[in-house]
């Protein structure tokens, strides 16, 4: 019989709060048993995570577009709470410690991966650091460049936000944050520290027999009479139309059909030469360029939309987002950008795009040791920069950077402009610059390997796009960028045949 008029009591109450609460409690600490368990849970998951991604995408083009109203608070606020669910971390915790109970290759790259985005983001996406560099990324990119009270006021604000990374990476367990995202970029201090260390052993005795040379020639050494040397790259430079057929001629020659690819770039100044964002993976990619960049900006680009367009694993997680610290090795994504640029200084390139004669390619492609220490050593300067500034939070930041110059380029002389930093650099890709200098390498390595396959003429060869979708496009992140790169060149990065191929 049921008493529709009726009035439940206080026990039904209590007793329907209890049953509520020991139901949640007992799914809450519930962990996923088995390995098909695991695989249909986490599909879930990537679902949940790509859904948040692609809002992050959409708010982050329109934050460097301009093309809509910016919100990026929701996207972190959701990101933060999926990470630190109960729940969730306690499963992937629970089988990253057991993972040699799953035998599907894919399903234990999957709860590794997880593992380290929920570590990766606990000081990104923590309240303090979140909201502070939320907000002061908006101040950066809206302030007046010439108010210098402003400035200032902003420059301590980046500061206080440094301490706080530091701080929150100490409880972590790591001497500083610069340690805690080299680990979360996927190279780790250590390895990082021996990498800057071949540089400099390598670059250094050509780069004192150059500080001699000049001695010699004009009794003091100033950093103007180093930079002379310094050579820049063959860029070259067309009109924003040209620089469309350009593209589609280029990725026409080694066999992809650039209409055909769902990419877009919009031209509008920002603080960077150019940004490509995947706010939808594999079907969305959009770049802003800022005018009058050479075609090589273009193509860099280009090349970090197509390591995403020609990704195959069909799993959130695995495709690559770049919005969590842990998910994607940056260094490697920087380098297949940078290799697809590099078929812009491609000696054949030149001659049929850039109209250049036989006489210029040799000068533009001509390896000088003394141009190469100086590019050397710069590299270490500019990847060091931020990294010591992190080392030591509690000293003047353009002091720090002054002693690394003096340092690098073993000259008693001051940079010439103050250490600032008031960028937007600092707040959304902090500790970032190291991931170019590997890129270069990576890019040479690849070229290498190219040339080998494909002959003198590769990049005249549309056999390429299959190359490079089959040995690196298609992985996503599912396989380590390191096994990709030693898998499809036949080598570990090859740190000293670059160095020895610039003649160091």
């Amino acid at each position: 019989m049921i008493l529709i008029n009726s009035k439940p009591s206080k026990i039904y109450y209590l007793f329907c709060g209890f049953l509520f609460f020991a139901i949640n409690f007992c799914l809450e600490a519930q962990t996923v048993k088995s390995e098909n368990e695991l695989a249909s849970y986490l599909n879930l998951k990537d679902s949940v995570y790509e859904n948040i991604c692609i809002e992050y995408g959409k708010e982050t083009w329109d934050l460097y577009s301009g093309e809509d109203e910016v919100n990026l608070y929701s996207p972190k606020m959701k990101m933060a709470e999926f990470l630190t669910n109960k729940d969730f971390t306690e499963n992937i915790y629970y089988w990253v410690n057991n993972v040699n109970l799953i035998n599907d290759d894919i399903l234990k790259r999957k709860v590794v991966l997880w593992s380290k985005v929920i570590e990766g983001t606990k000081i990104e996406l923590d309240k303090d650091v979140k909201d502070i560099a939320t907000e002061l990324l908006e101040k950066i990119r809206t302030r007046d460049k010439k108010d210098t009270i402003q400035n200032k006021e902003l420059e301590k604000q980046v500061l206080n936000l440094i301490k706080i990374r530091n701080k929150k990476a100490r409880e972590l367990g790591y001497d500083n944050y610069a340690y805690y995202i080299l680990d979360y970029f996927g190279i780790g201090y250590k390895w990082f520290e021996s990498f800057a260390e071949e540089i400099d052993r390598k670059s250094a005795p050509v780069y004192k027999e150059l500080l001699a040379k000049i001695k010699k020639e004009k009794d003091t050494v100033k950093i103007s009479d180093i930079m002379k040397y310094y050579k820049y790259p063959s860029d070259v430079s067309f009109s924003e139309d040209s620089n469309y057929i350009i593209l589609r001629k280029t990725m026409s020659d080694i066999g992809f059909d650039y209409d055909s690819l769902p990419i877009r770039f919009v031209v509008k100044a920002a603080d960077f030469g150019g940004n490509c964002i995947g706010v939808v993976i594999p079907t969305d990619y959009r770049v802003v360029v800022v005018p009058d960049m050479p075609i090589s900006v273009y193509m860099h680009e280009l090349g970090h939309g197509l390591h995403g367009i020609y990704t195959n694993t069909n799993s959130g997680l695995l495709e690559g987002y770049e919005w969590c610290l842990g998910n994607i090795p940056p260094m490697f994504g920087e380098g297949m950008a940078d290799m697809m640029a590099g078929f812009s200084r491609n000696r054949d390139w030149l001659k049929k795009y850039g109209h250049f004669t036989d006489e210029e390619i040799s000068k533009s492609l001509k390896i000088d040791k003394y141009e190469s220490a100086v590019k050397m050593r710069l590299n270490l300067f500019v990847m060091l920069s931020e990294i010591e500034v992190y080392k030591n939070e509690d000293k003047i930041p353009n002091d720090v950077v002054n002693a690394l110059f003096k340092k690098i380029y073993m000259i008693d002389q001051k940079r010439s402009r103050q250490y600032s930093l008031v960028s937007t650099s600092f707040i959304d890709y902090p500790c970032y610059m190291q991931n170019y200098v590997i890129a270069e390498f990576i890019s040479w390595q690849v070229h290498q390997v190219l040339k080998e396959k494909f002959g003198e003429s590769y990049a005249f060869n549309k056999e390429v796009k299959n190359y490079l979708i089959e040995n690196f496009y298609k992985y996503g992140v599912s396989k380590d960028w390191r096994a990709i790169l030693k898998d499809a060149t036949g080598r570990d990065l090859d740190i000293d045949g670059y160095l020895n191929y610039l003649g160091l």
